[in-house]
């Protein structure tokens, strides 16, 4: 995808939530909120992320399009929580 991204967004295409008890403790500041992952599929050049990385993030930031029949989320880079490298 060649999507240029503008002001610290990434665009993200959501990995399915799984459904496991991991045992992470969650702040009362975040207990109605629910947390995912997704792969990085376009970015500012200047960001460490880069397309292909798995990111982490509160999916209550998340702000949705669909482009050519394809549903990806927006984010602030600055929301997302941790990264993984591919």
């Amino acid at each position: 995808m060649n999507i240029t991204m503008i002001n610290e967004n990434v665009l993200v295409e959501v990995l399915e939530e799984e459904k496991d008890n991991s045992g992470i403790l969650v702040p009362d500041t975040h207990k109605n909120s629910k947390f995912g992952a997704g792969k990085v599929v376009s970015i500012q050049e200047e960001l460490p992320v880069k397309p292909g990385d798995t990111v982490l993030f509160d999916l209550l930031l998340l702000t949705s399009v669909k482009f050519k029949d394809k549903e990806f989320k927006f984010i602030k880079f600055s929301d997302i929580l941790g990264y993984e490298s591919k």
